[in-house]
């Protein structure tokens, strides 16, 4: 039996991003092995499930994400070490109330991981990171055309940099989500693995059924309708929802554009549908027509890539939607830049059912080897390896 503690930023039930997700099948994964807690800031919202226990973190500096991205990267890259210090003793207090004695803690984000080393040493126990992105290039790719001078932008991003690495260096073993996130830190003496993102692959195959049965007011059938899903107070992700408000649905009108997840913006749009969070997202994806994933910030895998995949929709993606994936332009999805190139890409798979089930179709027969069941076998042994 082995005692497991993840340690994550904010809480991760009921999933509302990729990385809730991954957090939360995670867990699942984990409480295979025995009994399995999951340390975040939770404010009381506990979930329903017996297999996973939680433990609240209760601190501002989790629950605004002012303090949690926006300050902590400002003060982690400028060498101060007091909010860490605070977050070390904020998760301490909480693992201790709880009465844990973990023989796995797992950092499943760059804030919490000086607690999770911390603790797995007061204890005994391995530290594990599960690194959902090279955290540095996310930082990188946001200050990008932002006010900042050049010299401050590079150095808040090389520290970034130095910060990763020295977390990975105090790791038993660490867990990327694609190759390229690898490539950038010296794993030279670090347990590692790739073990990409995955979705559930039964559950979101496509059925005429459920879309038959999706009864939305503001639902256009009339219309071709296109499907970006993502949280919103995400800032790749509210950026790719601006670029849809602002260059693709105006360019689209024929094409009803579906943004799910939560915190979405307000948009006054006719072509525009933003139903927030959705309890079943199976069968808006099943309502699709088109996949949209117009990312240009961003790291690791994208399970909504992923979830598109399983539920057969045709893709529109770019270069950083597609990260970490084996796409293959043309046959898999349509991978484009600008924004001439998406909207032409929409417009061709709106006009052409042919071309919607190719795509569809080679798409989900590539998304069966990312089911989560298949994909998490790689846990197995390297928890075998390090605890």
């Amino acid at each position: 039996m082995v005692t497991t503690l993840q340690l994550h930023r904010k809480k991760p039930y009921p999933p509302g991003s990729g990385a809730d997700r991954r957090v939360w099948e995670t867990g699942k994964k984990f409480s295979e092995f025995g009994d399995t807690w999951v340390a975040a800031p939770w404010e009381g919202d506990f979930p329903p499930e017996e297999t996973v226990t939680p433990v609240d973190i209760g601190t501002t500096l989790l629950t605004s994400k002012i303090c949690r991205i926006y300050l902590w990267t400002i003060v982690t890259t400028a060498e101060i070490g007091t909010l860490n210090e605070v977050l070390v003793r904020k998760s301490r207090s909480a693992v201790e109330r709880a009465d844990i004695d973990p023989d796995l803690v797992i950092s499943e984000c760059p804030q919490l991981s000086p607690a999770g080393a911390t603790i797995a040493r007061k204890s005994g126990a391995a530290f594990l990171i599960n690194k959902h992105n090279a955290e540095f290039r996310v930082v990188d790719q946001f200050l990008e055309g932002k006010p900042i001078p050049e010299f401050l932008c590079d150095r808040i991003v090389d520290n970034h940099r130095a910060f990763e690495q020295r977390m990975i260096d105090q790791a038993d073993a660490v867990v990327f989500m694609s190759d390229e996130d690898c490539d950038p830190f010296d794993l030279s003496d670090t347990e590692y693995r790739i073990i990409p993102n995955g979705t559930d692959f039964s559950a979101l195959e496509a059925s005429d059924d459920v879309r038959e049965s999706l009864d939305v007011p503001g639902l256009d059938a009339s219309k071709q309708s296109c499907i970006f899903v993502g949280a919103y107070d995400y800032d790749p992700n509210r950026d790719a929802a601006e670029r849809i408000a602002q260059e693709f649905a105006p360019a689209c009108p024929n094409v009803q554009f579906l943004l799910v997840g939560r915190n979405p913006p307000s948009v006054d749009q006719s072509n525009i549908l933003t139903p927030g969070f959705v309890d079943d997202l199976g069968s808006w994806l099943a309502y699709a027509d088109i996949a949209l994933c117009p990312l240009t910030m961003g790291s690791g895998t994208k399970l909504k890539m992923l979830d598109y995949m399983a539920a057969g929709l045709p893709i529109v993606t770019t270069p950083v939607g597609s990260q970490g994936l084996e796409i293959e332009d043309g046959e898999t999805a349509l991978v484009r830049k600008s924004t001439t190139e998406i909207v032409e890409a929409i417009e061709q798979l709106a006009a052409s059912e042919e071309l919607r089930t190719h795509l569809g179709e080679n798409a989900q027969e590539l998304g069966k080897q990312y089911d989560w069941s298949n994909l998490f076998k790689e846990y197995d042994a390297l928890i075998e390896q390090i605890v």
